[in-house]
């Protein structure tokens, strides 16, 4: 409903569409839609192989190049290949203009800022030094703000996020969204074309047809088992193969 009014409002050219959320002034119909979204957390562009969903079409493609493999930004020093030109930059910088002051103890690999260094030390182990404290509670975090929001929902009750159209409060800011785009008249459902099953997420679909294709696309990697959804891999891996899943599971 938002968007569609952008559309119809009449400003002056020069701020033709004020942000209702922030200082944000646009020129632009298409551009202004796309800064709505980050306020609404309209996300209509999921990845066809995980269910990720993007804000934009660009994002949710260059994601998808994970899946293929496909790389197209090609560095013209050393011939390697990238996702994204972000990618290839930071490749520029750090392999081939020797800006690189930040170096992981453990692989040597190099790095030009700080940040990058600790995203990257992550990988090599699993520490969460952030524990939650209360009794039977064995729950370990590596940020402080992730402890935070698992004790709010878990276990303190408090329902911060709070509906501008009615009482309901929620413990978690996406059910807000999800619920004040019930409000707004903006929830688009996704109906199965082979039986009467539909969802509000598209994601939910896609994972809902693999039961009439009989698709399986996560694989164990220590036997033939294959999986419809990522959780079930998981809790296979766990239970079968006694993995502990400390680290993330990339597929």
């Amino acid at each position: 409903m938002l968007l569609k009014h952008s559309d119809t409002c009449v400003h002056s050219f020069s701020v033709r569409y004020p942000c209702p959320f922030c200082s944000h002034r646009g020129k632009y119909r298409n551009a202004f839609k796309a800064h709505l979204k980050i306020h609404l957390m309209i996300k209509p562009y999921v990845c066809h192989y995980c269910g990720r969903a993007f804000s934009h079409k660009t994002n949710r493609d260059s994601h998808q190049h994970i899946h293929t493999g496909y790389k197209p930004y090609i560095c013209l020093t050393c011939t390697q290949s990238f996702r994204t030109m972000s990618l290839l930059r930071r490749h520029m910088l750090c392999e081939h203009q020797h800006i690189r002051k930040y170096q992981c103890d453990t692989c040597k690999k190099s790095y030009k800022d700080r940040r990058t260094l600790d995203v990257h030390i992550l990988r090599h182990v699993s520490l969460k030094p952030h524990r939650c404290k209360l009794k039977d509670c064995n729950y370990t975090f590596r940020q402080v703000s992730n402890l935070r929001s698992h004790m709010r929902i878990y276990h303190t009750g408090e329902r911060p996020y709070k509906c501008q159209y009615c009482p309901f409060t929620f413990k978690e800011r996406h059910h807000l969204v999800f619920h004040e785009k019930l409000h707004l008249g903006t929830v688009v459902i996704y109906n199965c074309n082979q039986c009467n099953y539909s969802a509000t997420l598209e994601w939910n679909l896609v994972q809902h047809k693999r039961i009439h294709s009989n698709e399986k696309p996560f694989s164990c990697p220590d036997c033939d088992r294959s999986f419809r959804q990522k959780a079930h891999l998981k809790n296979h891996l766990q239970r079968i193969h006694k993995k502990n899943l400390t680290t993330r599971l990339i597929l």
